[in-house]
Parts: structure tokens; sequence; C-alpha cells
């Protein structure tokens, strides 16, 4: 293999390191140890594959785990079996045993490993994230009011040919991830909005005031689908006549302004009120009644949940959607869109790559039950997102120790569903009612939060299991 003939070329260099990074590259470390070459190696697990399983079929993982460890049990290597994965369970239990170092990527994974592996990390490795120098979050402000005009033109097409939405006067929310149901919390997320759209139509029943009139919640999750939803591509597409038509008569009109001023006509405008009607152009006025008509088609019904057709007619979001009283209609104060795409500037309605997209949102939503690490918080963060994650999630834990403010950790280590759906209700809602200056206070602590992950400082953690590395190699060497 490559490291092994870079040895032969280099016999006397005397550090030579190699880091392997989950099961699948664990064969060529176990290489590396079978032909007794002095290369110090560091084997890292970015989440475990028994764990990961195991917590997507229900069963209470981190129950099993933590009374296995106070008790000072391990994971019976048999037990894979029953999962079909016991191949790829015992390489990283060989990973983990064999190398010179093992690290993980959280606290949290590390005691996963602990159990499973039957061993403990030797150090912990937690993920960074690129922080652009010189960025201020005055920057970020400007950019995000920018991108709320993009999302807010596609929320007016969305939900403006069924019923007004004053798309100013609401608060925008969204949970993105893989498609694992329960081990990113969608299962949780989703009772949370039932619970929340109950909570706001109680309250507004009773005349309680809001400072917001909707809450609109996104949830993307790639998924596989037949294609755009035909009826928002017509709302996509009306909507984007309407601007255009609009966007051409405000140049007439611009210089009608501009004639009306330096002719002196605009001084006889009062008493002249025919003047008024002529302000339009009978040609904009038509094409204004004409759109009208097929914009108006839609009044009474209710927008899709999904801006994209789903190919499983069972599909898990949708149902539970419904199930929770999530359906768009008029009356719901927390509407929802699914949008299983990945985002994309080429993917027909919002047009945007995902970093640019959730910098125009309020909040970002992560109650996650299996997250190793979990970048999609971390990465709203880096944008001035508000962000909820959990004490399950890696991130979330190694977070949760900062003040708090602007990232908020819910707990679910030890806490049922129905305890933990309660508290994330209480902790959105709490920041729905933020006022304006609380609201930027958050976004710029979840923006200084973030950077206490940037690469620069996390990258000396590497440089620490590599010295670890070299160290233990240069001790079997002498020996």
């Amino acid at each position: 293999m490559l490291i092994e003939k870079m040895y032969k070329i280099f016999p006397d260099e005397d550090k030579f390191i190699a880091h392997f990074h989950e099961w699948l590259s664990g064969a060529g470390m176990l290489y590396l140890k079978m032909q007794n070459l002095p290369v110090a190696t560091v084997f890292t697990t970015h989440a475990t594959i028994i764990g990961r399983t195991m917590a997507n079929t229900g069963i209470d993982l981190y129950g099993k785990i933590y009374e296995g460890l106070s008790k000072g049990q391990t994971f019976p290597v048999e037990e894979s079996k029953k999962f079909g994965i016991a191949d790829k369970h015992t390489m990283e239990i060989a990973s983990a045993t064999n190398a010179d170092v093992f690290s993980t990527v959280s606290e949290v994974t590390g005691k996963e490993a602990g159990y499973f592996f039957h061993k403990k990390p030797d150090i912990i490795l937690p993920n960074g994230i690129d922080i652009e120098p010189g960025i201020t979050i005055d920057e970020i402000t400007i950019r995000r009011r920018e991108n709320r005009k993009i999302m807010r033109s596609f929320l007016n097409a969305y939900f403006l040919r069924y019923y007004n939405v004053d798309t100013n006067r609401i608060r925008t929310l969204f949970i993105s991830g893989r498609y694992e149901f329960r081990n990113k919390g969608i299962d949780l997320f989703i009772k949370a909005l039932g619970n929340l759209n109950r909570k706001l139509k109680e309250a507004k029943e009773k005349n309680e005031r809001l400072n917001f009139d909707a809450v609109i919640a996104f949830l993307f999750i790639p998924s596989d689908v037949k294609g755009e939803n035909l009826r928002v591509m017509r709302n996509v597409m009306i909507y984007e006549n309407i601007e255009g038509i609009v966007d051409n008569e405000i140049l007439v009109m611009k210089n009608k302004i501009i004639s009306y001023i330096v002719s002196g006509k605009i001084n006889k405008m009062p008493d002249e009120t025919n003047k008024y009607d002529n302000f339009f152009s009978n040609e904009f006025i038509n094409a204004c009644r004409d759109i009208f008509a097929h914009f108006d088609e839609l009044r009474g019904q209710e927008p899709p949940l999904s801006a994209f057709d789903l190919r499983s007619e069972n599909d898990a979001i949708l149902k539970s959607l419904k199930a929770d009283g999530l359906e768009n209609k008029e009356e719901d104060v927390v509407k929802v869109i699914n949008y299983p795409v990945y985002l994309s500037p080429r993917d027909m309605f919002i047009n945007l790559d995902y970093n640019t997209a959730i910098s125009a949102f309020d909040m970002g939503i992560f109650p996650s039950y299996y997250e190793p690490w979990g970048y999609t918080p971390l990465e709203a963060a880096k944008y001035g997102v508000i962000t909820i994650t959990t004490d399950l999630a890696g991130f979330g834990n190694f977070i949760k120790k900062k003040d708090e403010g602007g990232i908020y950790v819910i707990q679910r280590i030890g806490k049922d569903d129905e305890y933990v759906v309660e508290n994330l209700t209480k902790k959105i809602l709490e920041i729905l009612n933020f006022s304006d200056d609380e609201r930027v206070k958050a976004r710029m602590r979840a923006r200084e939060l973030a950077t206490f992950c940037d690469w620069k400082i996390l990258v000396n953690n590497y440089f620490e299991a590599h010295k670890m590395a070299m160290e233990k190699m240069k001790i079997k060497v002498k020996k």
C-alpha cells in the first residue's frame, strides 16, 4: 500500500504517522501492524455501527450503555450477529484495540465506544468548522437580510394563493440532516411543533398578544422524490410573474414621478384627482387583473405539506405531521414545508445552497437522539442562527459547558420522549417571544460560541494525538 511504499523510500525517516477514520479504513491500519512497520497510528471513530443500528431500532441505547458501564460490563461481541453487522463491528473493535492511539469525536461517543469496543478512547478529537476570518456579525446580518428577501418571496408564492400570511411578521424554524427519523429527533421535532401549534392557537383564541402572526417550519430532510410538486411550481411561476410585472411598472412609475416633479405637475395633483387614475398604465392594470384571476383560484384550500412529491405513500414525516394536526390550515399558527431535497441554487424553488438558505432562519432545531457530534447545529450557529440541540449530541455535550445563550441544550440523557417534547416546546416558545434586542444578542452569542469549534483551535487536539502515537511507537521500537 502507499504508506508502506513511502516508508521504504524514506527508511531513515523516524516520524511516520498514519491517521485512520472509521472502520472502512481500519483494514489499512491493521495491514501496517501485520507488516510490523514503525508507523505511528491513530484511529478515530465518528460513530459506532452497532450504536447507530441499535438506536434506530428504538432500543434504549444510552440506558443500556450507562447501566452496563456502571456495573463494569461491556457489550458481548456475539450480540452484534443479531443485527447482521458482526463483520463491521469486529473490524471496529480490532481497529480501536490495535491503534497506537484510539480516539472518538465526543465524550458521548467515548462512553459508547468504551461499552461496545471494550476500550476507552485515549483522547477526544472534537469536530471543527472553518470560521471565516474578519467576518463580523454586522456582515452576517446584512447577508441574512438579503437571504430573507429571497426566502420571503418563496413563502409568499407557497401560501398566498390559499390565504393571507404576512411574511413580514413570521418566525422561521428548520431541522436538517439524514432521514433517520428517531436518531435525528425528527419525531420529537414534529411533536413539539404540534404542541406549539395548539398552544399558539389557544393564545390567539384568548386574544393574547403575540409579536408574530405565524411560525413556518421547514424540514430539510432529503428523501426519495418523484419531482417538484406541480401545484407549488405553478404557484412559484405565477408569483414570479407578478414580481416581474410589478418590477417593470416600477420603472415606468419612477419616470412618471420624476416627470411630475420637474414639470411642476406634482403641485396640481391634489386638485386634479383624475391624475391618480392615470398613474398606473392601462397595460399594468389589465395584467394585474388577469393574473389575479389565476392567483385567486385556490382561495380557501390548503397549501401542500411538501414542496416535492415523494415516492413513498407512507412517508413517516408526512404521516406524523398529519397525526399531530399540522396540515397547513388557515387557522394553524404553525405551518410546515417539507423540503426533501438537497438545497441547491438550481433546485427550482428556493434556489439557494444550504449554508446561504439557513442563514435566513430565526432558529435551527436539532433534538437528536443519536448524534456522535452534530455538525448541523454548529453550522447554524456559525451563521448567527439561534440553535437548539441536546445533551445526547456530541456537540451539545461539548457546548453546554459554556455559558448558555444563543445555543440551547435540551436534556435527553435519562429523560423520556414526553419530557423532552414538553421542554423543547417551552424553549421554542421562549425564543419565539424574544424581543428584537434579545434575538440580536442570542444570534451574536450563537456565532460567538461557534468560534470555540474553529479548526484553528481544535486542530491542536490532532497534534496532541499524533504526538501521543509517536511516543508509543518509539517505546515499541526500543523494545
